[in-house]
């Protein structure tokens, strides 16, 4: 008897694990554990989430996190933060707590501690004036202290009609102990589950259907943790998640946006006499795109007032207001610049992007944070991406928006694509050096830049705010990166509000002591393949090119910034004549989408050097990452560098 009851007893909480959690258990569960049984978090965590939905998807969603310190940077980490959009939902944090590690509660007041602030939506071109952020910030929070927070959503509009979308994480960048989501619904609304990534990590799923309702409940005990690496994949290609949805289809957002923009599209005579103004000089159909995009990205100011009525966030004002204001976001800007462009009978549409993202494609979901262009080739395929948001820009499309999801507003439906990489020529960076060695063996150097893509855009919109105090350091600064012992003699550079150009520059100046010598040799520095010193800011090269191998190792798939290439000749002029010249040995390399290639061409006075550099490929499987890792180290052994020659 005594055996059957203590086996009841320990069934009990297992049964009770395999669901909601109430506070008591919640808290016994958190108690015991310190840093020591899971010493890659800062806290660990328990999440209820309830989610309550009516006919029309609206409803209310209550979410518990309890969240236990393990650590001094748990312990820093003592903000609150819980987002909303108050055209959407509204947002009351009804309990906070503090469970000290010797037992005692210490209730706070929610109306003490937190504090409404405007989301900062810097990184989020789907603008809205009303998305919200409640913060806040825990006294005297110590290692041991476990921090309960209860939330209660209340859904009062959706973006779509009857839609509802959620993600329940099987791995996440926390570590979870007990994860639990629950969603009820009236049986009129049937929800799409889709199991993204699965590695065969068990979780619970259950689904209770009755006559006027259906319930839905995801359970995950000792949930895996990704542990965060910097240039680690995409969430969506490398983490168990499931997706959840009420949209069956891409084709239903695309059709839903479709008639949300289209009916904003039509024009008046003063947009159809600017077309016709900016276009009739047109020599193409290229040069009649261009023409309208560059007058919508630089003559419509990117303004962030939202007054939309029907669905916040995402429907553009008419063109003729944007057109006859002159403001707009990006929705706004990109519904102009496609009715202007179909107006110049270009084919184009609005299209929603999820910058940074790559979507499930198994899983439809309305997730995208802006709205750009697609122009069509003549057999109605995707030719252009353009996105009128950036006033300085002379590219259509900036590369950090490349490798994103993408839907197009359309009449019949569109499936979810993906926006194709550049090839690494569209992202350079030209270099050109002509080094004049005196009798002195001092050089006065000149040094050309060409920056196109990527480059352009990233120094473009630098060099619009610079002053000559400006310049001068960001020139003089060029110099000592190339040689210490450099003196600038002048400087030159293109105008950065000539949008019909590349940014270029030159720099002038003067190396003493340039090249070393003996009775019987030369030592001449090699700089074409030294790309660190040649980069015009030391972050092109340490973000773009070297950030993702600073690790020892990698247990994720990871990923390079962008594709890009640099491209770089070095030629030298000698007074004197030299004769058997030994050149550095620089080895071709053409693995994984990384190149190199060198070409040499001597003469008893002249030397020339090309070296070309490129990075064409985005996705690695993190098996890759070694052997990269030591064919991309031997740029550093380049960087100090010299020829060799005998003195005649």
């Amino acid at each position: 008897m005594k055996k059957i009851i203590l086996f009841a007893l320990m069934l009990v909480p297992i049964m009770i694990f395999a669901e909601y959690l109430p506070e008591k258990q919640a808290i016994e569960l958190l108690t015991p554990i310190t840093a020591k049984d899971y010493p890659d978090a800062d806290m660990i965590y328990i999440e209820n989430d309830i989610i309550k939905l009516d006919n029309d998807a609206l409803g209310y969603e209550v979410d518990e996190e309890y969240k236990k310190v393990l650590n001094e940077a748990g312990k820093k980490d003592n903000k609150l933060f819980f987002g909303y959009d108050i055209n959407y939902d509204s947002l009351f944090v009804e309990k906070i707590k503090i469970i000290k590690k010797d037992g005692t509660v210490i209730s706070l007041n929610p109306n003490d501690i937190i504090q409404q602030t405007d989301m900062n939506m810097s990184g989020m071109n789907i603008y809205s004036y009303s998305s919200k952020l409640l913060t806040g910030i825990l006294p005297d929070i110590e290692i041991g202290d476990i921090i309960y927070t209860k939330t209660k959503r209340k859904i009062i509009k959706t973006g779509i009609d009857k839609y509802f979308s959620t993600k329940f994480g099987i791995e996440n960048y926390s570590k979870y102990i007990h994860k639990y989501l629950e969603i009820e619904t009236p049986a009129s609304i049937e929800l799409y589950i889709h199991d993204i990534n699965n590695k065969g990590f068990k979780y619970e799923k259950i689904i209770s259907k009755s006559t006027d309702k259906t319930l839905y409940s995801f359970t995950v005990k000792d949930a895996p943790m990704l542990i965060y690496e910097p240039n680690m994949d995409k969430y969506s290609l490398i983490a168990h998640h499931i997706m959840i949805t009420s949209i069956k289809n891409w084709e239903e957002i695309s059709r839903w946006y479709y008639n949300l923009v289209e009916k904003h599209l039509t024009i008046n005579e003063e947009i159809k006499r600017k077309v016709q103004e900016l276009t009739k000089n047109a020599k193409s159909r290229k040069e009649r795109m261009e023409k309208l995009f560059y007058w919508v990205a630089r003559k419509i100011r990117y303004l962030g007032v939202d007054k939309e009525k029907d669905r916040p966030g995402y429907e553009p004002h008419d063109v003729t207001f944007t057109f006859e204001t002159r403001g707009g976001v990006c929705r706004d800007k990109a519904a102009l610049l496609v009715a202007m462009l179909r107006t110049a009978k270009i084919n184009a549409d609005v299209i929603l992007i999820s910058v940074g993202n790559i979507l499930d494609k198994e899983a439809p979901v309305l997730w995208f944070n802006h709205a750009i262009v697609m122009v069509y080739d003549k057999n109605g395929n995707p030719q252009y991406f353009l996105d009128p948001t950036d006033e300085n820009t002379k590219e259509f499309l900036p590369a950090y928006e490349e490798d994103s999801s993408y839907l197009v507003a359309s009449k019949k439906g569109s499936s979810l694509g993906l926006v194709p990489v550049s090839k690494p020529e569209k992202n350079n960076l030209k270099i050109l050096i002509h080094n004049t060695i005196q009798s002195d063996n001092s050089s006065v150097t000149k040094i050309t830049y060409e920056l196109k893509g990527l480059f352009d855009n990233y120094l473009r919109s630098t060099f619009v705010r610079y002053t000559k105090q400006n310049y001068d350091n960001f020139f003089s600064k060029i110099a000592s990166l190339f040689n210490p012992g450099a003196e600038l003699i002048k400087y030159s550079h293109s105008d950065p509000n000539d949008k019909n150009r590349n940014i270029t520059f030159e720099i002038e100046i003067k190396i003493p002591n340039f090249v070393s010598s003996t009775d019987k040799y030369y030592f001449i520095p090699f700089d074409a393949a030294n790309l660190k010193s040649l980069m015009p800011s030391e972050y092109i090269y340490d973000y773009y090119l070297m950030s993702p191998f600073k690790l020892s190792k990698r247990n994720y798939n990871f990923i390079m910034p962008v594709t890009f290439s640099f491209d770089i000749h070095e030629q030298y002029d000698f007074k004197d004549k030299l004769k058997n010249i030994s050149m550095p040995q620089i080895n071709s390399l053409d693995y994984k989408g990384f190149k190199i290639n060198y070409i040499t061409k001597n003469t008893s006075k002249n030397i020339d050097v090309k070296f070309h550099f490129e990075s064409s490929k985005k996705h690695f499987k993190k098996e890759e990452y070694l052997p990269l890792k030591q064919k991309i180290a031997v740029l550093s052994k380049y960087q100090n560098l010299y020829i060799i020659a005998k003195r005649r």
